[in-house]
């Protein structure tokens, strides 16, 4: 292999290898090859040992000088209390040099003692690089230059993952040439070895403390001391990197948590740490990744107050794969398996440890939720994704868990209430079954659901070529490249589903001219029906990836003869605006008129061509570059004596048995009416028949005004064209598709968790769609497959927004599968998977509402409950008990003193059943303007229940 060919094979390892991670957790997550699926990558020993090369680091640091650099920078990864250290198990065998390493047809090829097949003997090779020789090899030539040591000072490669999905070999590379006689450069060397150790190690990057790098609020002491060593980005200060934070060569809470979750047992208590862990979520109970979660300590009772500080992070998502693949693409890039797991929670994260406050005897934790720094992708990545995390949808989140006890390990459901909740994507078709695009071109669509994907398609003509534009939108519309990252693909007809594009695609998002927007043109040398997918490069799908699509096609034109002199013309299409521009043979015509369907234009006479014959017809929106081409569109031949042009035409798709007018019009010349003219009109495909006489072909003759009108009806579906010829020697072309209409009855949860046993309360829902749009006002039959899922109608209408529900009652036995079944138009049926949860299996996630504390005069606000199985899903129908006790607030008790008794003021309890997302809602019990603490606490099943206490202050 040659050095160009090994480049983008090291480079794509090391993207993969090197590069991001999973803030203060882990940089690899087992994928579904590995028998640890979604989970940590660690080493597969606690005792990993390194080996140190031979040689000297460079000719002004020795072998023994360089190796105390190495060790002082290992040792800063033994941490008291993690089962994991690094050490020096000796040296290697040799003096690694560019002599006795070389690129062989599969990469580089080192000394046996330092390869990956001799991880049982030696874990870690550490490479002193003298001339950088190695690193250029590596990188690229010049790549061990000193202007580049920043980056390339240390590099690094974990080179090898074994059963049952742990870290078995890495090789470290050392740039002599970065190496001096000065102590601050081995300084800096011992630095960048210290964070590329940790990598090593399984630690990924984190943000916490951010303003330490944006800069956007001056940093204080505390947040640079608090600003984790494996930041992903260095600050830029002065010479030396190092510099620029306080105690450099000293790990931070952070660190230490990253490696604790690596290493360490967190389904244990350990007294010196809190162990939190939690799920972000969309209101419909998605899990939300990528959203960053600092912590900040706080003494609940008292003065103290929080820390000026966070002081740990996680990102949602974090052992959820980032790169999922999609159909333009084809399957993620992640051949190692190190990315992330298919199925894990795309909302879950956990802390690796958090130090309780040793001064209090409990301490309360602040959650906050921010955007991951859109400069952190790549080799920087912090959390799931290896491209731009989207934006989190809804405001940032401030929760309180207060008084936790050193020793705590508990979950906690956080939910971005305000977000977008809605995850109805409607009818926009499947791989297999695409629906019809629009007539005018323009749609909308939400990519909603891990890996969905929106399908469509479209009647395509010989000689076109068409664009198809998407753009990602946020939650108030607006264009946007912090959400979805759009990908376009456009596949024949015939392709066999599953296989990349076979026309065009648009393999990277936002390439278009306007923000958020991705653009693909395809040109189509056959007439036929293509499909074209609309997908997320991340293989993501959430309820705020939303998007606009425009495909901008020009179909036909008329007449397709003109005489040298020119004219009008009439170019019927889809996705045209305002502004648009008309080329005929290169030279601009006059654009007299535009609509979403046709553009009217006057075409230059030949004289400004330079020529007669075929020209091509080229509509442009300079707007955003898009254009579609017809090949040859119009003829200019002086032989014609009578033009014929299109003035009514059959919409782009008509749908079968449904009748469509065409209405065409003939002139002279000079633009007089030619009446009493034959025309004689043939249609080809679809059944057509012509009302004039019943045929698919008639002759035609022009009245007074030059016009005939015939309406066109399709007997069958397929791709119509129609050949007007008129005696003068004038031929018009159009063409239609011809559809069956696509109706689809789409249940809103295919399956719906109940809670088992008699009065079960819930309502399956449909939402009945033609062709894309919701039909109101539409019949709904409904039937069950079991008694003990009793429907207590079998008729119902949809409402304006296309839904119909069902109210049922279940009495289902414990883990019995059920289903509902509705239809619509008789034939089209969707069905409902019911699964009853057993009462054992019951449990809470606290929603919102949780940790509120106000003063005496204001009013709590209500507090959200899901129902949940063990499993996470959201439960229906389950009966809950909720108790609250209102006592009088108590300040905080002094050392050693007893406590005196809280006054009761007032109990209750209420009985409610979970809605169908699983929630319940309760208001919480409190008296005007007194100071008191209120208790909920409810009840569910036989294990379920949830405390949340409220406090109103003086």
């Amino acid at each position: 292999m040659n050095r160009a060919g090994w480049w983008s094979a090291f480079v794509a390892g090391l993207l993969m290898l090197c590069g991001g991670g999973y803030a203060a957790t882990p940089r690899f997550v087992a994928s579904t090859q590995w028998t640890n699926a979604g989970k940590a990558m660690g080493w597969y020993r606690s005792d990993v040992q390194y080996f140190v090369d031979a040689g000297p680091l460079s000719a002004s640091v020795d072998h023994a000088t360089a190796v105390a650099m190495v060790d002082a920078a290992a040792r800063v990864w033994n941490v008291s209390g993690v089962p994991f250290t690094l050490t020096n198990g000796g040296g290697l065998a040799e003096d690694v040099s560019g002599d006795n390493v070389y690129l062989g047809s599969n990469g580089p090829v080192w000394p046996a003692d330092a390869a990956k097949t001799n991880y049982g003997a030696k874990q870690i090779a550490v490479v002193f690089d003298a001339d950088g020789a190695i690193t250029d090899m590596l990188l690229g030539s010049g790549a061990s230059g000193p202007t580049s040591c920043r980056t390339n000072g240390v590099t690094e490669s974990t080179d090898l993952f074994i059963q049952p999905g742990k870290i078995a070999h890495a090789l470290i590379v050392i740039n002599g040439r970065c190496s001096g006689t000065t102590p601050e450069k081995q300084l800096q060397l011992q630095y960048q070895l210290m964070r590329v150790f940790g990598r090593v190690a399984g630690v990924g990057w984190s943000q916490l403390n951010d303003n330490v790098f944006t800069g956007t609020s001056a940093p204080t002491y505390q947040q640079q001391l608090h600003w984790p060593i494996m930041h992903p980005i260095d600050v830029l200060c002065g010479l030396y990197t190092y510099q620029c934070l306080p105690q450099p060569f000293t790990l931070r809470d952070d660190d230490v948590a990253g490696l604790r979750l690596l290493y360490a047992d967190l389904t244990r208590s350990d007294t010196a740490w809190l162990q939190p862990s939690g799920t972000l979520s969309f209101p419909n109970g998605q899990g939300m990744a990528g959203v960053n979660v600092t912590v900040e300590r706080n003494y609940r009772w008292g003065g103290y107050g929080t820390e000026p500080f966070q002081d740990a992070s996680a990102v949602s998502g974090m052992l959820a794969a980032g790169d999922r693949g999609n159909p333009v693409t084809g399957s993620s890039g992640d051949t190692a398996g190190v990315n992330g797991s298919t199925v894990a929670n795309a909302g879950y994260f956990v802390f690796g440890g958090i130090p309780p406050l040793a001064q209090f005897p409990n301490t309360s934790l602040y959650y906050s939720t921010e955007p991951i720094n859109p400069l952190y992708v790549g080799n920087y990545a912090v959390g799931p994704y290896r491209v731009t995390a989207p934006a989190p949808s809804g405001t940032p989140l401030n929760a309180l868990a207060y008084s936790l006890t050193p020793g705590y390990v508990g979950n906690f459901g956080l939910v971005m209430a305000d977000a977008t909740r809605d995850c109805i994507t409607g009818a926009d078709g499947t791989e297999s079954q695409p629906v019809q695009v629009q007539s005018d071109g323009v749609w909308s669509g939400r990519l909603c659901g891990v890996g969905h994907s929106s399908w469509a398609t479209f009647a395509v003509r010989a000689g076109r070529s068409a664009t198809v534009e998407v753009t990602a939108t946020d939650e108030t519309g607006a264009a946007t490249a912090s959400k979805a990252m759009p990908l376009i693909g456009v596949w024949h007809g015939s392709d066999a589903t599953g296989a990349v594009p076979g026309l065009a695609r648009a393999a990277v998002a936002f390439n278009g001219l306007r923000t958020g927007m991705t653009q693909l043109r395809a040109s189509f040398a056959s007439s036929e029906r293509v499909r074209v997918g609309v997908t997320d490069a991340r293989g993501e799908g959430r309820p705020d990836f939303t998007y606009r699509a425009r495909l901008l096609y020009a179909d036909t034109v008329s007449p397709d003869r003109l005489t040298a002199a020119g004219g009008a013309i009439h170019i019927a299409g889809m996705g045209f605006q305002q502004g648009n521009t008309v080329m005929v043979g290169g030279v601009a015509a006059q654009v007299t008129s535009v609509s979403l369907t046709a553009i009217d234009a006057i075409a230059p006479a030949a004289a400004r061509l330079g020529s007669t014959g075929a020209m091509d017809v080229v509509v442009t929106d300079l707007q955003t570059g898009g254009s579609s081409t017809i090949t040859g569109g119009v003829t200019y031949d002086g032989a014609v004596t009578d033009v014929l042009s299109l003035r009514v035409a059959p919409p782009s798709v008509v749908t079968v048995g449904a009748s469509a007018p065409l209405t065409l019009l003939l002139t002279d010349g000079s633009g007089g009416a030619v009446r009493n003219a034959a025309i004689r009109l043939t249609a080809a495909g679809g059944g057509v028949v012509l009302s004039a006489c019943r045929l698919a072909a008639c002759t035609l003759v022009t009245d007074a005004s030059g016009v005939v009108t015939t309406q066109v009806t399709a007997q069958t579906a397929g791709a119509v064209t129609m050949v007007a010829r008129s005696t003068g020697g004038s031929t018009l072309t159009t063409s239609f598709s011809a559809t069956q209409v696509t109706r689809a009855v789409t249940v809103l949860r295919p399956t719906a968790y109940v809670a088992a046993g008699v009065g079960a309360s819930f309502r399956p829902a449909v939402v009945v769609t033609a062709d894309g749009a919701v039909q109101a006002g539409e019949a709904v039959v409904w039937s069950s497959s079991s008694t003990r899922a009793a429907l207590l109608a079998a008729n119902t209408v949809t409402g304006a927004d296309g839904v119909s529900v069902v109210a049922t009652a279940g009495s289902l036995r414990d883990s019995e599968a059920a289903t509902v079944q509705a239809c619509a138009w008789a034939s089209v049926c969707a069905v409902q998977n019911l699964i009853a949860v057993p009462a054992a299996d019951l449990r809470f996630a606290v929603v919102s509402g949780d940790g509120q504390s106000l003063t005496a005069a204001g009013t709590l606000a209500a507090v959200s409950l899901r129902v949940v199985d063990t499993a996470g899903h959201a439960v229906a129908g389950a009966a809950v008990t909720v108790y609250q006790a209102v006592s009088g607030w108590q300040p905080a008790c002094a050392p050693g003193g007893r406590c005196p008794t809280a006054p009761v003021y007032g109990k209750g309890s209420t009985k409610v059943m979970s809605d169908d997302d699983g929630l319940i809602t309760v208001t919480p019990l409190e008296y005007a303007n007194t100071s008191a603490v209120t208790k909920i606490t409810a009840a569910v099943g036989t294990q379920g229940s949830v405390t949340v206490t409220l406090q109103k202050t003086p």
